[in-house]
């Protein structure tokens, strides 16, 4: 017969004392992520000048094209199957949709680059969270994210 576990540890076991893993989320947490935010986005914006680079051009075609056009299953010529992994390059569906959506605002270039800026920083917010999770420590989070 299993017996159930005693709910507080005797005087003849060694306690651990480990930390809990619910570390109250308060109005420190919001401003950390908030400022990680505004500088994060801030550094991302910034890098956003001048002319496409050669993968982000390939991507902006590739969402004026469609999604039809990106698919990964199929080859452009049905007579030769093995053409589409010699001589694509494929594109993952949802950041072409998600740069067709920016190119139908506005065809500018740095428009185009604001679906990567907006994922680069929300990537910032996940590590810091993920940080405290990991760390215990909002600092080393802090330090992580940025």
């Amino acid at each position: 017969m299993i017996e159930p576990l005693p709910d507080s540890p005797s005087a003849s076991e060694p306690s651990l004392n480990l930390p809990s893993r619910n570390l109250p989320f308060g109005l420190r947490d919001v401003l950390i992520i908030l400022a990680l935010v505004v500088v994060g986005f801030s550094v991302r914006w910034n890098a956003t000048h001048g002319d496409l680079w050669l993968d982000e051009a390939d991507y902006s075609f590739a969402a004026v094209r469609g999604f039809q056009a990106n698919r990964w299953d199929r080859s452009e010529d049905p007579s030769q199957p093995d053409k589409m992994f010699r001589y694509r390059h494929y594109h993952p569906p949802l950041i072409a949709h998600v740069i067709g959506l920016a190119i139908h605002r506005d065809p500018e270039d740095r428009t185009i680059r604001l679906p990567s800026v907006l994922f680069g920083t929300l990537t910032v917010v996940l590590i810091y969270l993920n940080g405290i999770m990991l760390f215990r420590s909002r600092l080393l989070a802090a330090l992580a994210a940025g």
